[in-house]
């Protein structure tokens, strides 16, 4: 009996350590069934989170994209009308180019970060930064650059002003010499020493050293010209010169340097003009005869000779005569 109790009781005892066991088999997998699933719903949660972050990022990013193109779109149309506005002033083209610098260094920052695969919430919001910046210094240069435009337009505008006056001050000055310059002339041409007669013959010299006119060409040493002088109020007393132009039949004026021809300029057409003889003296406002000698190595030719009397570069009078061929003189 005694056996029997214990061997029962050994039977219980071992009932309730199983019992026991099993117990504890199960609590420790509820243990592990709750852990896995507040495991899986962290996990979850996680996931959730971090997607909807990654679609938050990229709502932002694609907004962001969009602004920057816009913001690009009119830089852009700035940058071309800063090209117009080259050229039409130092300062100015100065300004322009800072700008031009100033955009394409911040255009170059925004890029690398919106051309980044993986972007993160801090990037974004400094992009957003830079473009907003971007846009406030756009804006703040496009005025200075729109107040300096209006300056120099203005000063343009002054200018052309300036240059009209300048214009109509310029002409009336060359009105003015114009003027001038024809009362200068016609004082000029009034003070001329007209002669109210010129001649012009062929001389020889006789024996007993007189002149003596002849008319053959063979005949004749020298070409005598005579001018007689009217008296001139306007003319101021003092040296005259007159130039003599001799035109041989052939039609080309005599002229060798070294019996004193040389060249004037005429006063009509600006040219120089060759001349055979010049001859100055005293004038005193009263009538007075002139002559001039030409002789020549070479026997003159016959024909008809002209003459032309020029002073201060002006035709003052002019006149023919002819030299006769052949053997005797009538």
């Amino acid at each position: 009996m005694a056996e029997n109790e214990n061997a029962n009781q050994n039977q219980q005892d071992q009932g309730d350590q199983n019992q026991q066991q099993s117990g504890s088999k199960r609590g420790l997998l509820l243990g592990l069934i709750i852990l896995l699933i507040l495991v899986n719903g962290f996990l979850g949660y996680n996931y959730w989170s971090t997607h909807n972050e990654k679609e938050d990022l990229k709502v932002e990013r694609n907004q962001l994209d969009s602004l920057y193109t816009a913001v690009q779109a009119n830089l852009n149309k700035k940058k071309a009308d800063l090209k117009d506005l080259k050229g039409k002033n130092k300062k100015l083209d100065s300004l322009i180019t800072k700008r031009e610098n100033a955009i394409e260094e911040q255009q170059n920052r925004i890029e690398n970060i919106l051309r980044q695969k993986r972007v993160t919430q801090d990037k974004l919001n400094k992009a957003q930064r830079q473009i907003r910046k971007l846009v406030a210094e756009n804006n703040s240069y496009v005025s200075k650059i729109d107040s300096m435009q209006t300056a120099i337009a203005k000063l343009e505008k002054e200018n052309k002003k300036l240059e009209k006056n300048l214009d109509e001050e310029k002409e009336k000055t060359e009105q003015l010499e114009a003027k001038a310059d024809t009362l200068s002339k016609k004082v000029k041409l009034g003070s001329l020493i007209e002669p109210n007669k010129i001649t012009g013959k062929g001389v020889k010299t006789r024996n007993n050293g007189k002149e003596k006119e002849v008319s053959l060409a063979g005949k004749t040493e020298k070409i005598k010209v005579c001018a007689d002088l009217e008296k001139n109020r306007v003319a101021e007393e003092g040296d005259k010169t007159y130039y003599l132009r001799l035109i041989s039949p052939e039609g080309s004026p005599i002229a060798v340097k070294s019996k004193g021809s040389g060249v004037f300029v005429n006063g009509e057409t600006g040219e120089k003009t060759p001349y055979t003889k010049k001859y100055t003296f005293d004038y005193k406002l009263k009538e007075k005869r002139i002559c001039f000698y030409w002789d020549q190595q070479r026997e003159f030719k016959d024909g008809e000779y002209k003459i032309e009397l020029f002073q201060k570069g002006y035709l003052v009078g002019e006149n023919k005569f002819e030299l006769r061929g052949g053997l005797f003189d009538f």
